[in-house]
C-alpha cells in the first residue's frame, strides 16, 4: 500500500554516473491482443529512480493490410512508425512530468529499456525509427530549443530458447542472479554498442533459468561495459512488487504490469484511448 500511495519502501544506493546527474529511465513493454496492442510505458521522476509516471496506449496490428495484398514487411512499417510516435509522445510528456516535479530542472540523461520488439525484421524496422539519430531522438530534441540530453538505449528481450548453466564440481546447475555473459556467443562485443546476456533472479531447482537478451542500440551517455550491464543489474532488484530481484530492470516490469492491467480490467473494450486512472499516473497503482 505504502509503494501504491507514492512511498519508497527502500532506496538503492545508485553509481556516481547516476547519482550526481539528473537522471530519468524509461521502461517499455507491449501486450498483445487480439487485432490490437496495448503499449505500456514508464518514466521515472525522482532522483532515487523509484517512483514513475505510467500511460498506456493502444495500437492496431494492421492485419488488414495481409488481406489487402499488402507485404508482412509493409505491415511491419507501419507498426514500427505508429509506436514511434507513440513512444515520442510519452517521451514529451515523460520529460514535462519530470522537469515539473524537479523545480525546472530536465532530465539530462535518459536511459530506457524497450521490450516488446517484435522479431528480426520488426527489431531493424524500430531500430530505423528508433535508433541513432532516428524520429524518437529528434522527438526528445524538440521538448525544448537547444535540449539534447544524452541517452542510454537498450533493446530487452525476455522471451529466449537459449539457456545457461553453470558447471560447478562436477554437477550442472543454474547459475546465480547476477550472471552475465558478454562474450563468445554474442552478437556484438564492442565497448560502447554490445549486447550481453544476464540472469539476474534467483531460479528454482527444478527449471532451467531462462536469461534475458540486452542489446545496447544507443550509447551517447559513453558508459563502458561494466557500468551498463551493472545498472541493469541493479535495477532489477528496484522492484516494489517482489522483495528480490527480477528477471528484468522495474521499468520494464512496470510497464508490463501496467498493460497487463489495462487489459485485465477491460478498459480497452470501454474506450480506445481510456487510461486506467489519469489521476494516478504518478502512483504505482497496478502493483
Amino acid at each position: 500500500m505504502n509503494a501504491k500511495s507514492g512511498l519508497d519502501l527502500y532506496k538503492l544506493t545508485l553509481s556516481q554516473k547516476l547519482s550526481q546527474v539528473s537522471t530519468m529511465v524509461v521502461g517499455v513493454d507491449v501486450h498483445s491482443m487480439g487485432h490490437r496492442s496495448i503499449i505500456g510505458m514508464t518514466a521515472s521522476y525522482n532522483k532515487q529512480l523509484t517512483q514513475y509516471h505510467s500511460k498506456v496506449a493502444y495500437q492496431s496490428l494492421h492485419r488488414e493490410m495481409l488481406d489487402q495484398g499488402k507485404s508482412k514487411d509493409e505491415q511491419e512499417e507501419v507498426q514500427a512508425a505508429e509506436r514511434t510516435e507513440i513512444f515520442g509522445k510519452f517521451m514529451l510528456e515523460a520529460i514535462d512530468n519530470f522537469t515539473k516535479r524537479n523545480k525546472g530542472t530536465r532530465p539530462e540523461q535518459i536511459i530506457i529499456y524497450r521490450d516488446g520488439i517484435g522479431g528480426p525484421t520488426m527489431t531493424q524496422k524500430v531500430l530505423k525509427s528508433e535508433g541513432p539519430g532516428g524520429a524518437l531522438t529528434q522527438a526528445i530534441k524538440s521538448f525544448a530549443e537547444g535540449y539534447d540530453p544524452k541517452l542510454l538505449f537498450v533493446f530487452v528481450d525476455k522471451k529466449m530458447s537459449l539457456r545457461l548453466f553453470e558447471r560447478t564440481n562436477g554437477d550442472v546447475c543454474n547459475p546465480g542472479p547476477g550472471t552475465i555473459v558478454d562474450q563468445g556467443i554474442v552478437e556484438n562485443d564492442g565497448q560502447s554498442l554490445f549486447d550481453f546476456f544476464m540472469i539476474a533472479n534467483n531460479n528454482p531447482r527444478t527449471a532451467t533459468a531462462q536469461p534475458v537478451h540486452y542489446s545496447v542500440v544507443v550509447n551517447t551517455m559513453l558508459l563502458t561495459k561494466g557500468e551498463i550491464e551493472e545498472i541493469t543489474y541493479h535495477q532489477c532488484y528496484n522492484y516494489y512488487g517482489f522483495g528480490g530481484p527480477i528477471k528484468v530492470p522495474a521499468c520494464v516490469k512496470y510497464a508490463q504490469m501496467i498493460a497487463t492491467y489495462t487489459h485485465d480490467n477491460d478498459f480497452s473494450r470501454k474506450d480506445a484511448t481510456e487510461q486506467p486512472n489519469e489521476k494516478l499516473c504518478n502512483r504505482l497503482h497496478f502493483l
